[in-house]
């Protein structure tokens, strides 16, 4: 519920300064009096001190937004932004705390505290820190490759490489499948590294893991058996 909000003209839009919100969601209106909201303003959640766990809603008529928007914003854990995650990423935010963004068309990102929210910033960052990156970060990139460049593919894979197999093996051995199938859909694990964790699956009787790795198999199979164009 919003308690306190201030704004003031832009252009034919309207520019979001300030919102002040008790609720577990705080919501961006889309529109001020009839007149459509077009920006927001830096630290605009900053006299907003609420609940951890809340939600942060942007409609898709916010096409522009102060680089430091959520500076001073506390307890978020999602935002949910109405347009496309290109329009997002040309924010330029940085999330002071892990977020994760939900966006109209689709795209859902768990991005880290203190990093580009946004493609291709945060990318840049993770592989340059290094320290800072993971496993299962660099999974999601690879398979969710959205505005992902080449050198910054190249990059992900490289770290996940030494690493895939090995979580693999720990995914079929615990029955995440969910896990298994996000780390086959990369596209690094060859035909020989599928056959042995189906071996392994099938000897430690994971039935769905060994369902989950036949498939794949049998799609690499088929995808190597397809005439030339």
């Amino acid at each position: 519920m919003i308690q306190r909000m201030e704004h003031e003209a832009d252009g034919d839009g309207a520019r979001v300064t300030s919102l002040a919100s008790s609720g577990r969601t705080v919501e961006v209106p889309e529109e001020i009096d009839g007149v459509p909201v077009t920006s927001i303003g830096p630290r605009f959640l900053a006299g907003s001190q609420g609940v951890s766990g809340r939600t942060l809603r942007i409609p898709a008529s916010v096409v522009r937004m102060d680089r430091d928007a959520l500076e001073g914003a506390t307890g978020l854990e999602a935002v949910e932004y109405g347009g496309e995650i290109g329009t997002f990423s040309g924010f330029g935010l940085t999330c002071p705390c892990d977020c994760r963004l939900v966006c109209g068309d689709g795209f859902s990102f768990d991005f880290k505290g203190g990093v580009p929210m946004g493609f291709p910033g945060f990318d840049k960052a993770m592989l340059a820190f290094g320290s800072g990156l993971t496993l299962e970060t660099a999974v999601a990139r690879l398979s969710r490759p959205v505005l992902l460049s080449d050198a910054d593919l190249e990059g992900y894979r490289q770290f996940a490489s030494e690493r895939i197999v090995l979580r693999a093996e720990r995914a079929v051995s615990s029955g995440d499948v969910g896990v298994l199938k996000e780390l086959i859909s990369t596209g690094m694990m060859g035909e020989g590294d599928l056959r042995r964790l189906l071996d392994r699956s099938a000897r430690s009787g994971k039935v769905a893991a060994t369902s989950t790795l036949m498939s794949a198999i049998m799609s690499q199979g088929s995808k190597g058996r397809r005439a030339p164009a």
